[in-house]
């Protein structure tokens, strides 16, 4: 792994670490007033395993991602007038987010990671932080950090047109299928895991050609359709409901 990509990989590895204990915090404090004398039994010990279920240090961000997502009408009831200009649904898409971005530091040697999933993904994290209230100074170091790859990214030459346009697949897959998919907990393992599989494909592959490749071939294999009809069983989007948007057709842009 070249220089750029382990720097990019440890800035996100650090910065999960923060945010798990922001939202440790942050779903203490709402459980605690929901129920408390059994906010840990009740909310937290249904999604843990017994391995790990007693104490915080054991916990992983997505066990606490899995926690916020399956409790999430309870602590969204609860949240203040404030908290409000969260929709309900945009939200609950953020653990869906922060849970594809582990993935993909967990799966590093595995993806290349360009400068602008970099900071897509330090916009989505202080998105989050901001959300479970993290610590003045995360907020402050978030805030400056993206700042400084923003700044970085645009005082480069202008990316060839290629570049740009693989980047714009892979977010729309990101946002339009993939997030949602990982939170929902209904879907069938096999299926979670091809998923996940998918993440790591795409963001291992360097063209156009190869993402579109991909793209078509999980249409038109029996796999592809399980999938889908998986996604489609539980309301959620497959690769068939996107396919016709212009970027799939690069002859059109």
């Amino acid at each position: 792994m070249q220089a750029p990509q382990i720097k990019m990989f440890t800035i996100l590895y650090q910065y999960l670490l923060l945010i798990k204990e922001s939202l440790y915090v942050f779903l203490a404090q709402v459980l605690q007033h929901l129920s408390p004398d059994s906010w840990w039994e009740k909310y937290f010990d249904p999604v843990l395993t017994e391995e790990n279920n007693k104490d915080f240090r054991y916990l992983d961000l997505t066990d606490l991602l899995n926690i916020l997502r399956k409790n999430w009408a309870d602590i969204y009831n609860y949240l203040e007038k404030d908290d409000a200009s969260y929709i309900y649904n945009d939200a609950y898409k953020m653990t869906g987010a922060m849970l594809y971005i582990r993935n993909t530091v967990a799966h590093a040697r595995e993806i290349q990671l360009s400068p602008q999933d970099f900071v897509n993904y330090l916009e989505y994290i202080l998105d989050f932080a901001n959300f479970v209230k993290a610590k003045k100074d995360l907020i402050g170091k978030l805030e400056n950090d993206l700042r400084k790859y923003r700044k970085e990214i645009a005082s480069k030459e202008e990316k060839p047109r290629v570049n740009l346009h693989r980047e714009e697949l892979i977010n729309l897959i990101e946002k339009e299928v993939l997030f949602e998919a990982m939170i929902c907990e209904a879907l069938r393992p096999d299926v979670k895991a091809s998923v996940v599989r998918t993440i790591i494909r795409l963001k291992s592959m360097r063209t156009v050609e190869e993402i579109i490749g991909f793209f078509n071939g999980a249409l038109d294999s029996p796999r592809g359709r399980e999938v889908s009809d998986e996604l489609h069983a539980h309301g959620l989007k497959a690769f068939v409901d996107i396919k016709d948007q212009k970027i799939f057709h690069p002859d059109t842009l």
